[in-house]
């Protein structure tokens, strides 16, 4: 699977998902680095077929209205220090990939 990482999943995570086998890219290593508007970071994602892994509700808010990111997978998290959060991170990770991926309707309205 192809993933970019927003800027509030921890670049560790990457590596992660790197010796899984997958594509995955950071926001901090493109053009404008952690100054990628969410927009830009949806306008990649799709261009480049790949899944945004985020912790940033407004992307879910994003895909409902404009249909871009076509897919997101968002990490929610209760109060953890950051080195559990880690942990919880890759967990959720690997229980997605280990599920049938699909991308919701457009605007999540359509029949």
């Amino acid at each position: 699977m192809r993933f970019i990482l927003d800027n509030n999943i921890p670049p560790k995570l990457l590596g992660k998902l790197r010796e899984l086998g997958h594509d995955a890219i950071h926001v901090q290593d493109t053009a404008k680095g952690s100054d990628t508007e969410d927009s830009d970071i949806a306008n990649i994602a799709d261009a480049e077929n790949r899944i945004v892994l985020t912790k940033d509700k407004d992307f879910l808010g994003l895909h409902m209205v404009t249909g871009s990111p076509q897919k997101v997978l968002m990490v929610r998290l209760g109060n953890c220090s950051m080195r559990h959060a880690f942990f919880a991170d890759v967990t959720i990770v690997e229980v997605y990939l280990n599920l049938t991926a699909y991308s919701t309707p457009r605007r999540g309205l359509e029949s």
